[in-house]
Parts: structure tokens; sequence; C-alpha cells
């Protein structure tokens, strides 16, 4: 089990290649990490886009961070 930050994951991206056919690669602290077993891989991956820019908001803004953001209620969140 990986459990990471938000805010230590340097990379997120798609990718595919010869071994893995479609993937989404996360990078966290220098160490590539490949998920590749998702029923629903673009979705997985643009939630995993929203989580990954909420935390950088909150990173840059903690002070004004607004509480009523739409990721602050997980029922918000899209497939």
């Amino acid at each position: 089990k990986l459990v990471y930050p938000w805010d230590e994951v340097s990379r997120l991206e798609r990718t595919s290649s010869v071994l893995l056919a479609e993937s989404i690669r996360v990078c966290v602290r220098g160490e590539d990490h490949f998920f590749s077993m998702l029923l629903r891989l673009q979705q997985t991956y643009l939630i995993m886009q929203q989580l990954a820019e909420y935390a950088i908001v909150r990173f840059f803004d903690k002070e004004t961070f607004n509480a009523e953001h739409p990721l602050a209620n997980p029922l918000h969140i899209t497939q």
C-alpha cells in the first residue's frame, strides 16, 4: 500500500509502452510508480489531476484558501 501526500507528487502523466499498454505514472520523491490495472483509467487520471491541483492551491495559498472549493466536498468529484 502506497500513501503519499499530494504535495510530494512531482509528476503525474498518462503513459503507454510495450510492457504496459496504458498506465498512469506518478513520480514521488524521485521514484516512479505506474498504475495500469484500472477499469476507468481516464476517469481515474482526471480525478488524480483534480486532487493534485487542489493540493497545489492549498500549498501556495493556505491563508486565503476557500473552504467552499468544489473538492472540499468529496461528493463533488466527478467521474
